[in-house]
Parts: C-alpha cells; structure tokens; sequence
C-alpha cells in the first residue's frame, strides 16, 4: 500500500513538475530569438534559473518528499547549481536537457 502510494505520489509530482515547466519551456521558444543575439550564455542561464526555480516550486507546494522523488528522476539542484559554478551555466543546461531526454 506505502510502495502504491508512493507511485501515485511521484507520478502527481512530475504531473506538476511538466505543468509548472511546460510555460517557462513554451515561452523560450517565443523569446529563443532575442536570447540568440544575446549569446548563448544568457539563454544557458535562464533554462538554468527556470529549472532551478521549477524544482524550488515543487519542493514548496508539495514537500521535500515530493521535491526529492521529481530530483531523483531529473537532476538534483546542487548538482546543476555545481556544475553551473564549474563548467558554466551552458554544461548545467545541457546536463539537465540529457538527464530530461533520457527519460
């Protein structure tokens, strides 16, 4: 029973995950033009900030738990906001866009 309730509740976090997401990724495409003649690096940090800010919604609304089952499935906030420090903000987009395509 704890296992199913488990599933159902990991299942309903990443249902909120993908709705809470879906804008912020529909609005880059509208905007990925102004981002081009910006650089790549502004674009890189605001899918970073999205992802990041995204990850800290659900840990808000939903819980910790909830927080910790959608990062088990994606990528942890500490490690993107590492590689972000180490690699640049481009390697923290592009570890977050591999881990989302591997899904």
């Amino acid at each position: 029973m704890a296992k199913s309730n488990n599933l159902i509740l990991a299942r309903l976090a990443l249902s909120l995950a993908i709705t809470v997401a879906a804008p912020a990724w529909a609005q880059q495409s509208g905007g990925a033009v102004k981002l081009a003649q910006a650089g790549p690096d502004l674009s890189c940090r605001k899918e970073v900030k999205e992802y990041l800010d995204t990850m800290r919604l659900l840990r808000d609304t939903g819980g910790a738990q909830v927080g910790d089952m959608v990062a088990n499935g994606l990528v942890a906030e500490s490690e993107v906001e590492r590689t972000a420090q180490g690699q640049g903000h481009c390697a923290a987009a592009q570890l977050i866009r591999d881990k989302r395509a591997r899904r």
